[in-house]
């Protein structure tokens, strides 16, 4: 790897604009995805930050040690992810959590960033968190999983 490049670090091909609100919740789910597979193997962060070890690679890591053929699959992987964001967030919306539990404090809503380059930018939550829900498969108004991204990820939800 010659150099930081996003897309041979996320696999994700195309460009985001840093001052924009488009993309960015799609972003951050591959992210949180990413995160919670390399927390579950309780491997070292820094390794695929830096793009050092792919899922690919976690991939062939888990087949050589478990002689489990399912998880020679990345894909596999990444579903395993993202199942595990979506568990941990049916137990916040269990406890009562929901889409009003989700936003930043007030001043990074109000107040323009005052140095460059970002200087007069507000944090755009509403636009923000609709993008993020949208890629998550989440409803738009609670924030909660919808039936269907259950159902696609083989989950549950009761609520109280």
């Amino acid at each position: 790897m010659t150099g930081y490049c996003p897309e041979e670090l996320f696999g994700i091909p195309e460009q985001i604009d840093r001052f924009g609100v488009e993309g960015k919740g799609a972003r951050t789910k591959v992210n949180q995805d990413k995160a919670a597979i390399d927390d579950s193997l309780i491997m070292c962060a820094f390794s695929p930050v830096f793009g050092w070890v792919s899922t690919e690679h976690y991939a062939k890591l888990l087949v050589a040690s478990t002689g489990i053929e399912e998880f020679s699959d990345a894909a596999y992987l990444r579903k395993a992810g993202e199942r595990i964001y979506n568990l941990e967030r049916i137990l916040n919306v269990r406890e009562g959590f929901r889409r009003k539990d989700d936003y930043f404090p007030e001043r990074f809503l109000k107040e323009p960033i005052f140095n460059r380059p970002s200087e007069g930018q507000i944090f755009e939550m509403e636009i923000l968190l609709d993008d993020y829900y949208r890629a998550r498969g989440w409803d738009l108004d609670m924030g909660i999983p919808t039936e269907k991204k259950l159902q696609e990820l083989g989950l549950k939800l009761e609520m109280k």
